[in-house]
């Protein structure tokens, strides 16, 4: 199954063969991100113009909204999901998020000086994100910043993690790198 993220303000699951087999309309501004869990739960990032807040929604296997949280001041930009269910959100607040799974903010980590972007996270919880102030981050379980790649030049829009613990990332300073679990850079492709 895909499932997609707009501007027009839903979230669709789309089967194998292209026909839509629900559409969430719960949102009233762009979807920025979406992430889907091993049982089939939905979560989106977005912005309520009625809070004046980003928003971060579950939603049920059937597309109903289970429950919305919005703790960020600004647009979420990105949400990925933990094995075990925690929720981890990117927002223009420069805030990274981790979130339970009944929709409580466990921690909040505040060491981006500009909007992250997107955000990623590994087996073992440890998060990571992208970010406009030109850097890339490993948190741990716990919300505490492991260390900072700077070496990119411009804005990072673009995060991955491998099974192994490199991380590969995409810049608007027109690079990819590859870095190691420990935050050096192995390589640059440009």
């Amino acid at each position: 199954n895909v499932y997609t993220a707009s501007v027009d303000e839903t979230v669709k699951k789309i089967d194998p063969q292209g026909n839509t087999v629900w559409t969430n309309n719960d949102h009233n501004n762009d979807v920025d991100g979406v992430a889907v869990d091993k049982e089939g739960n939905v979560y989106t990032a977005s912005f309520s113009f009625d809070t004046s807040s980003g928003i971060v929604r579950k939603l049920d296997s059937q597309g109903n909204t289970v429950w919305t949280n919005t703790d960020h001041t600004s647009t979420v930009r990105d949400v990925a999901v933990g094995k075990n269910g925690n929720v981890y959100t990117a927002s223009s607040d420069n805030t990274v998020k981790k979130i339970d799974p009944q929709g409580q903010t466990i921690w909040t980590n505040t060491d981006h000086t500009s909007t992250v972007r997107d955000v990623a996270v590994d087996k073992n919880g440890n998060v990571y994100t992208a970010s406009a102030d030109e850097t890339v981050k490993k948190i741990d379980p716990q919300g505490q910043t492991i260390w900072t790649n700077n070496d990119h030049t411009r804005a990072v829009n673009d995060v991955a993690v491998g099974k192994n613990g490199n991380v590969y990332t995409g810049s608007f300073d027109d690079t990819v790198k590859k870095i190691d679990p420990q935050g050096q850079t192995i390589w640059t492709n440009n």
